[in-house]
């Protein structure tokens, strides 16, 4: 208007929606699990590699301090008398490389009479609030490879026995040379949301007020995708639309060897 000021106008500013960054609490990407050497070196061992007891079972040294798990790592000075003694007929895993050390796992399983410091507790049941990150992947790790190992001690194709081999990375069979790699079974878990609204389930053997989002196997020949539709509709009796199924981050769940793929999904039309 003439005779009137105008206004300074400001650029309007596009505002990026920037989402909260996702920690997927049984890994971190700070451990390597890149190897210097494909089989476990004595002379390579000091005081900054640390071993961690662990066996098939899915446990592993923790030690309370605090009111907070710790794992009870042993430094590489303490352990090497136990490599010739206690710790002999041991299997030793690469588990990786963090803030200058050397995380290597000391699989008890097929030990007789050892003696632990602390007790063998199963990380899972270990609150995320009482662990560091990095030390539930170290554990996880752990748990996971020892489960592995006993679970393949023998041939798969022959029956022979297999034994340890890259560090523990894989068992190898010494009858026929058949090699077995720790595997990992894929699930999905998904959150179905229409609108405000968000579908969850719970078992009858948990907590009460406990629920979750519906999580499921992936089967042989089928798609994640498809995974996700077929699971919710077995366990809920609704249907997702495929074209909705967005990924949205993985975590390793070796209990005792899952990999769980995460998923959010739409429903269109609520179903009553």
């Amino acid at each position: 208007m003439e005779g009137v000021a105008a206004k300074e106008q400001k650029p309007c500013v596009e505002k990026k929606y920037k989402p909260k960054p996702i920690v997927c609490y049984y890994s971190d990407p700070e451990l390597n699990r890149i190897k210097d050497s494909t089989e476990f070196i004595l002379e390579k061992v000091d005081k900054n590699t640390m071993f961690l007891p662990c066996n098939g079972n899915g446990t592993c040294a923790v030690r309370e301090k605090d009111d907070r798990y710790h794992p009870v790592y042993v430094d590489g000075e303490t352990a090497k008398p136990l490599l010739s003694r206690e710790w002999k007929k041991a299997n030793l895993i690469y588990l990786g490389k963090a803030r200058g050390k050397t995380y290597i796992g000391v699989d008890i399983t097929l030990v007789d009479d050892i003696k632990i410091s602390g007790d063998m507790l199963r990380p899972k049941f270990l609150r995320t609030d009482i662990i560091s990150r990095l030390d539930a992947a170290i554990m996880t790790t752990a748990v996971g490879k020892a489960t592995f190992h006993k679970n393949s001690r023998f041939c798969g194709r022959c029956g022979s026995k297999t034994e340890s081999k890259g560090f523990g990375t894989k068992r190898v069979c010494t009858n026929c040379g058949y090699e077995v790699f720790p595997r990992q079974d894929p699930a999905m878990i998904v959150l179905v949301s229409h609108g405000e609204y968000c579908l969850l389930g719970r078992q009858a053997r948990w907590p009460k007020g406990w629920y979750s989002c519906l999580a499921g196997f992936v089967e042989v020949g089928e798609s994640l995708e498809d995974a996700v539709v077929r699971e919710v509709l077995e366990e809920s009796s609704i249907h997702v639309e495929r074209d909705s199924v967005r990924y949205i981050a993985s975590q390793p769940w070796p209990f005792p060897q899952s990999y769980m793929i995460g998923f959010h999904a739409e429903v269109s039309i609520l179903e009553t």
